[in-house]
């Protein structure tokens, strides 16, 4: 099963964060794109893909992410958006953004974690947990390195706390 290609709100973004995320335009493909058990999905496809919804005016040019900042998390555990799945997404945002002209990728896939955002706080569920709220105290500030990401260190005032 092939995954569709990408939503337009997804290229018209500057600098974002994912935290459970399957590669952009896999929510309709739940085999393929939560759990590859046949073939998880290919960045380089999935680029192709926009391509040509780029080329017929569906989603903004992908050179506006050129200079983006991102940040995706993907748990260890997760049992609902396989780990392997999300690193497709850093691979294809790989292929649009340059570090030359400012733009990075940065991707936490180490920790033990299930399907949930990462805190350092008390509120949430246990990191390996599944189960709503999907908070999970996982020792792990995602919000604050999130922001650090997104904002850069310039931006970010007097809130600037060490990972």
């Amino acid at each position: 099963m092939k995954c569709s290609s990408t939503p337009q709100a997804a290229l018209l973004a500057t600098d974002f964060s994912l935290s459970r995320r399957n590669p952009i335009g896999c929510s309709q493909a739940l085999t393929t794109c939560m759990d590859p058990i046949l073939e998880k999905p290919n960045a380089r496809d999935l680029a192709d893909l926009t391509a040509l919804d780029m080329a017929g005016g569906q989603v903004a040019n992908t050179s506006n992410l050129a200079n983006d900042n991102v940040f995706i998390f993907s748990g260890s555990l997760d049992s609902v958006v396989k780990s392997e799945v999300v690193q497709v997404t850093a691979e294809y945002y790989d292929l649009f953004i340059d570090s030359k002209r400012g733009g990075s990728v940065i991707t936490e896939f180490n920790i033990k974690g299930e399907h949930c955002y990462p805190t350092n706080g008390t509120y949430g569920e246990a990191c390996t947990q599944l189960g709503s709220p999907y908070i999970g105290k996982c020792n792990y500030d995602g919000a604050g390195i999130s922001l650090r990401t997104l904002l850069g260190p310039e931006r970010m005032g007097g809130l600037e706390h060490p990972p």
